[in-house]
């Protein structure tokens, strides 16, 4: 008989773990540090987001990670540490590299991310508006699913602490897991939106090369965000990978 293993959910960044509404009946979310938690993200590094993982984990070992964006990372670099343990991995919209390095150049520019943390210190709310639009694409936004999203992030802007959703930003620029990902010898699935603006989708294809028992699943005409606009989709695909560890 298999071991029953725990699906835990993480969010990304500038969200809470409202965004897995509808999803993760079958598991436990876990809200960042600032992101709704009392704990704060003190530092521009992935620590203060493992230091919560962990604790709330407790040790425990037969677990799946499920981690949209900043979540995700927040996943790779736990469990190539060893700081958790998992059974497998769930990558959605997901990049090892967050902004363009020489060799790395499907990401975000420095520049724009250096402007939004401006942007954020000036304007944290109107900021954060134009970013939960971002994560999808327009046609995408004509539809209630994403209309629904945008609207439950901005009514729950209240929960975020200014410094800490700073600090997780500032994190995301710094951040280069590309070296971390040969050593992920667990099942991975990777979920990308073939119209993600925020990651693009050859970040996911270059994951998929990188890590030894790693899967891809592609949809088509999503953006960053393609468990909100499709999860009945999603949950199948997430269900059929669990079903077989």
């Amino acid at each position: 008989m298999k071991k029953a293993y725990k699906r835990i959910f993480l969010h990304g960044f500038a969200t809470n773990a409202g965004v897995w509404q509808g999803i993760a009946e079958k598991g436990e979310t876990i809200t960042l540090p600032g992101h709704g938690s009392p704990k704060v993200w003190k530092e521009a590094t992935l620590k203060p987001a493992i230091d919560e993982l962990a604790a709330e984990l407790k040790g425990e070992k037969n677990v799946v990670g499920i981690g949209w964006s900043l979540g995700g990372e927040v996943l790779i670099e736990a469990a190539s540490s060893k700081a958790v343990h998992f059974k497998a991995l769930v990558l959605v919209g997901v990049s090892p590299c967050f902004t363009i390095k020489d060799d790395f150049q499907w990401a975000q520019k420095k520049s724009t991310v250096k402007r939004m943390l401006m942007d954020l210190k000036g304007d944290f709310p109107g900021t954060l508006a134009r970013f939960y639009s971002l994560n999808f694409t327009k046609e995408e936004l004509k539809h209630e699913k994403a209309g629904s999203f945008v609207k439950r992030m901005n009514e729950g802007i209240f929960l975020l602490h200014k410094e800490s959703v700073i600090n997780s930003l500032k994190t995301l620029a710094d951040s280069d897991l590309r070296e971390k990902l040969s050593s992920l010898k667990i099942p991975v699935l990777i979920v990308h939106g073939k119209r993600d603006a925020i990651t693009p989708v050859q970040a996911a294809l270059y994951m998929k090369e990188a890590i030894k028992n790693a899967c891809l699943s592609i949809f088509e005409s999503a953006g960053h965000a393609p468990f909100i606009v499709e999860p009945e989709k999603f949950t199948a695909l997430l269900n059929g990978f669990t079903r077989g560890l």
